[in-house]
């Protein structure tokens, strides 16, 4: 249900083209647990530029599942944390930050999944030291913690995605990891999202 909700509510202010791409993306975010909430947040978004930040939960979500983690969308309810990864024997909360193009970055152009032959990859542009500080300051502000919470790992940035090559993912080590979290950031750097790893990969899991 929420899954057509959200690409109807794609197709009010959406090209054609870019609501394609959408339900392409939906097909294989179906798989995972609790996609529906996702969904149901990008139906009910009043601003385009929250359907991105819901589109960015979404791929970095799909980047995590291509490194064979097990996924799960909002696995604390709307007001936790947007993922859940598990992998090794060991899981970790995610929360997604966007920081949006209207802020600090040019507009660039929306991710263009139809494209076969090609991989879709994050194509650098922005400040990342003055992006990360800002993420820094912001979960300061909400945990009025004066330090880095104990239990915060690792910081990963990215920028908009676009086709083409070059590095996809910044890893910030907060402080020094033992395995297999060493592991997660060392996969993570070298990781390159493509719908295709989807396809025939055999690592989705709806548990």
């Amino acid at each position: 249900m929420w899954r057509q909700k959200a690409i109807a509510r794609l197709g009010r202010t959406f090209s054609p083209r870019q609501v394609r791409e959408f339900v392409r993306l939906a097909d294989i975010v179906s798989l995972f647990p609790n996609s529906e909430s996702v969904f149901r947040r990008i139906s009910k978004a009043k601003e385009d530029e929250a359907v991105f930040d819901y589109l960015a939960e979404i791929r970095f979500g799909l980047t995590f599942a291509s490194l064979e983690f097990e996924l799960k969308f909002e696995p604390c309810g709307e007001k936790g944390p947007d993922l859940l990864v598990s992998r090794d024997g060991q899981s970790a909360y995610v929360e997604v930050r966007r920081i949006r193009t209207s802020q600090v970055e040019p507009t660039l152009p929306f991710l263009d999944l139809m494209d076969e032959s090609s991989k879709a990859t994050l194509a650098e542009y922005g400040d990342f030291e003055r992006s990360v500080k800002e993420i820094e300051d912001e979960l300061y502000s909400q945990t009025g913690a004066k330090r880095i919470p104990p239990g915060l790992l690792f910081c990963i940035f990215g920028w908009d995605w676009l086709l083409g090559g070059g590095q996809k993912l910044h890893c910030g080590v907060l402080k020094q990891l033992a395995e297999p979290f060493a592991r997660w950031v060392s996969d993570l750097k070298g990781a390159r999202f493509s719908l295709e790893n989807f396809a025939t990969s055999g690592t989705l899991s709806t548990s």
